[in-house]
């Protein structure tokens, strides 16, 4: 039978046998391929896009920490009662930059400048620059204070003399509290009422058991004994350890001879000796 002929996409008829045929099928069919290989590539890509944009979207703010609350910044007459009340409060010079970060930025640091600079016009304040009016002064502003408060150099005087006769005075006192301390140490160290109270009732039943003891030598009871029977018992003693003492030797010489024939238990058993409990 002749070989069958395919159709291509131009409408001609090609032989399956010959080798034109051939290769257009194996281009026909690496061309599927590759684009069968493709799509799933740009799949994956679109959900590894998709994935991240969902965890960017879940991903807490700032890696995990809490987002501090923005602290409300005043303006106007509040902004201006604050920095009064602070600097009264601190009775101290401070710059514009000082006030807005020690006020944990309740006021802006623009704003403490340009309101501290127009309550220094008024005369709510007082103010100075280090270079007077030059460009790049630093300022710094302080608040009011009481007129008051001025003194006169006679009631400095007064005061002076005040703090001298204080000076001699605490000379007085250090001395005091010297004698004090001592008066005080010693009467730490004697005993109190409650405790001399508890020591009599103790030597009270001590005294109470040597009289009964006494009484009971007095009235014959107990035998007093004499210093010389004392010696005599002592010189006694001292007599028959040494009898002892010589009588153990003799019979530890006397068993190992005998030890030698007999075992010490047939020995014992045949003499009838027995062991001292002591």
């Amino acid at each position: 039978m002749p070989p069958k002929k395919h159709k291509l996409d131009d409408g001609e008829e090609t032989d399956s046998a010959s080798p034109s045929s051939q290769k257009i099928k194996k281009e026909t069919i690496k061309s599927t391929k590759v684009k069968t290989e493709k799509k799933p590539k740009i799949e994956k890509h679109k959900k590894e896009k998709l994935e991240g944009k969902k965890t960017e979207i879940n991903a807490p703010s700032k890696c995990g920490k809490e987002v501090k609350e923005k602290v409300l910044a005043l303006h106007g007459d509040e902004a201006i009662e604050l920095i009064l009340k602070y600097l009264r409060d601190q009775n101290r010079p401070y710059s514009a930059t000082e006030i807005s970060a020690n006020l944990h930025g309740k006021v802006g640091k623009a704003v403490a400048d340009k309101l501290l600079k127009e309550m220094s016009e008024m005369g709510k304040i007082k103010s100075k620059s280090t270079r007077g009016n030059e460009k790049g002064s630093q300022w710094i502003f302080w608040s009011l204070q009481d007129s008051t408060d001025n003194i006169g150099p006679e009631d400095l005087n007064q005061m002076d003399d005040e703090i001298k006769e204080l000076k001699e005075n605490i000379k007085e006192l250090k001395v005091k509290l010297k004698a004090n301390t001592k008066i005080l140490e010693t009467l730490k160290s004697t005993p109190t009422t409650k405790e001399l109270i508890s020591n009599i009732e103790k030597l009270r039943i001590e005294n109470n058991a040597k009289k009964e003891r006494l009484h009971e030598y007095k009235n014959g009871e107990n035998k007093i004994v004499t210093r010389e029977e004392m010696s005599k018992v002592d010189k006694e003693l001292v007599y028959w350890t040494n009898k002892q003492m010589a009588r153990k030797r003799a019979f530890q010489c006397l068993e190992d001879l005998l030890l030698e024939t007999k075992t010490r238990e047939e020995l014992w058993e045949e003499a009838g000796i027995e062991e001292d409990a002591g």
